[in-house]
């Protein structure tokens, strides 16, 4: 069984059935079945925060010196704050829990949606959006996404890098006003769409369905630019003849000797080191061209769900898209470990596909096979990599379909 599986309180699974049990009244799409309740902040993020929370509070195992009456005081507020977001109905539904049990069960953190979906972005933030610009085709995080979104930022890079970090007063006084403007947010949504329990009603507008109608794929913070836009930049920009020799001979001129090796050291959640090594071959740099570029975009046999494009002011040439990747290399190796450590190995089937990845300046998405050795603990063959969130170009594929005909 996954390691956090049965994290649910008994009132956070009445709360999605009693959305999920009349989705007429809701306009629930049929295809989500029986739902699901996503989260905002992963839990294996807030199973770091938990951990920095009890060892603030308790300051077990801390000498004379490294205790903090201050820190101690804005970790306890905090407790309480992420106590009160959770409710009375929730902490009621348990007896004794652990810290990190209350923070995964805090409703502004929860999201009821389909019970398949498509690129799970794994331990990465994955907030509900809304429509920011009609007409530009833009997203924006929701009023409570972007206090939680903040409120991450402040802890997870320095627990990444630490498990054994401690906030100091400052950041959990930023964190916990973060986490009272979420709730409240939060709160105002459930009375605004009138949300009936603890949960609000689901923002069915930012899914999109497959094909069959049972699986989904969240639109998140992608650009969405539209038939009439993208097919002005594609016939501005897509390359006359054959793309997959121009591709090809695009990807040769870079002069690499392939395959492309590097290897890297990741931490997981629990503090153990991996070592992982990834393989970039020229047949897949020539796909990523012919997928997620404006200028080699191989037709309609190529058509996706959902089909994200670097902007061409972005990758302009294959070049600026080797440099995307070779940045992005440490990113990938820490997303496959996260992903990991999330189910067990055979549940990839040897394959990952990691969406909405944080990646330095960029969000990325990718595929990638894997692979163990005596030598590393993951051998990685990168198959896909494409922009995601604020940094794709998406057309659904009706779209699509209309830009490149």
């Amino acid at each position: 069984m996954p390691k956090y599986a049965n994290w649910a309180a008994s009132v956070i699974d009445e709360a999605r059935q009693s959305y999920c049990k009349k989705k007429g009244q809701w306009g629930i799409p049929a295809g989500w079945g029986d739902g699901a309740t996503h989260h905002k902040i992963s839990k294996q993020h807030l199973a770091l925060l938990a951990k920095a929370i009890n060892t603030c509070m308790a300051e077990g195992g801390l000498s004379k010196k490294q205790q903090d009456p201050e820190r101690k005081a804005a970790a306890l507020s905090f407790w309480k704050t992420a106590q009160q977001c959770a409710g009375d109905k929730v902490m009621k539904s348990f007896s004794n829990p652990p810290v990190d049990k209350i923070l995964w069960n805090m409703p502004v953190n929860l999201e009821v949606g389909p019970e398949d979906v498509l690129e799970n972005p794994g331990q990465s933030f994955d907030p509900n959006t809304e429509v920011a610009s009609q007409e530009l085709g833009t997203r924006r995080l929701t009023p409570e996404c972007v206090p939680l979104q903040a409120m991450e930022r402040i802890f997870l890079p320095p627990l990444q890098a630490d498990h054994d970090y401690l906030p100091s007063a400052d950041e959990w006084v930023r964190m916990d006003g973060f986490l009272k403007a979420a709730n409240d947010a939060f709160q105002h949504d459930l009375e605004q769409r009138l949300g009936t329990g603890l949960l609000s009603v689901p923002r069915t507008e930012q899914w999109i369905a497959d094909a069959t109608g049972l699986r989904f794929q969240r639109k998140r913070l992608r650009r969405f630019p539209g038939a009439i836009s993208g097919r002005q930049i594609y016939q501005a920009n897509h390359l006359a003849g054959n793309v997959q020799a121009l591709a090809t001979a695009a990807v040769n001129a870079l002069g690499i000797a392939w395959p492309e090796v590097s290897q890297h050291q990741v931490t997981d959640s629990g503090g153990t080191q991996h070592q992982i090594q990834i393989t970039l071959n020229p047949a897949d740099l020539e796909h990523m061209c012919l997928r997620h570029t404006y200028q080699y975009f191989q037709g309609a046999a190529a058509i996706k769900l959902v089909n994200n494009f670097w902007p061409v002011n972005v990758v302009p040439a294959v070049a600026a898209l080797h440099q995307q990747i070779t940045a992005a290399r440490p990113f990938i190796a820490q997303a496959v470990v996260d992903y990991l450590e999330i189910d067990d190995f055979v549940d990839y089937q040897g394959r990952i596909t990691a969406a909405d990845v944080p990646a330095g300046q960029r969000t990325i998405f990718f595929i990638a096979a894997f692979d163990s050795n005596d030598k590393v603990d993951y051998e990685i063959d990168l198959e896909t990599f494409a922009p995601d969130g604020a940094d794709a170009e998406s057309y659904p594929a009706a779209q699509l379909t209309q830009v490149i005909s």
